[in-house]
């Protein structure tokens, strides 16, 4: 028989379409978020503040609700896979307001104010785990535009005067 992905416990979601190259029709995009460009360091859509643009990562969220919920206890697990440690510069929190993740800006001591980190919310982003890997994403965002910021190691007194005797 015909083998069907609909779920008997709730209607049928509308295709996501992303665009397709030129000339070929859109194409639905992929269910698994390890293999969609944006989840990776080198897609990733960041705004003009080196922030991950949210209204792209919106549209990925669909791609989430099917993600079973672990059922850690340990706070700092949540959305954690089995095997995988939680990534540095990042914290859980839980409290009257919400939960989820929050990315520390790696260049300030505290994510006390929104202009320190990012905070990614389990319940607005539909999943503890895709709350956890967009606090990831935006930490390796920040720390790849701080490495590539930082000046180059001063050349060694050798090098420089032997590169000077071959400018010569």
């Amino acid at each position: 028989g015909e083998v069907s992905n609909l779920s008997p416990r709730r209607p049928p979601r509308a295709p996501i379409v992303t665009t397709g190259a030129a000339g070929m029709a859109p194409k639905r995009a992929p269910r698994n978020p390890s293999v969609d460009a944006r989840m990776t360091l080198a897609g990733a859509v960041v705004d003009a503040n080196g922030k991950l643009d949210r209204a792209v990562y919106k549209a990925l969220q669909v791609q989430f609700e099917d993600v079973p919920r672990t059922g850690r206890k340990k706070l700092q697990t949540r959305g954690v896979s089995e095997g995988e440690t939680a990534a540095e510069g990042l914290n859980a929190w839980e409290d009257t307001k919400g939960c989820g993740w929050i990315a520390r800006h790696p260049t300030r001591t505290r994510a006390r104010k929104a202009s320190e980190g990012v905070w990614y919310s389990a319940r607005a982003w539909g999943s503890w785990r895709f709350a956890y890997l967009l606090a990831a994403l935006q930490r390796d965002v920040w720390n790849t535009s701080i490495a590539a910021e930082e000046p180059a190691a001063p050349e060694a007194p050798a090098q420089q005067a032997q590169q000077a005797q071959q400018a010569q």
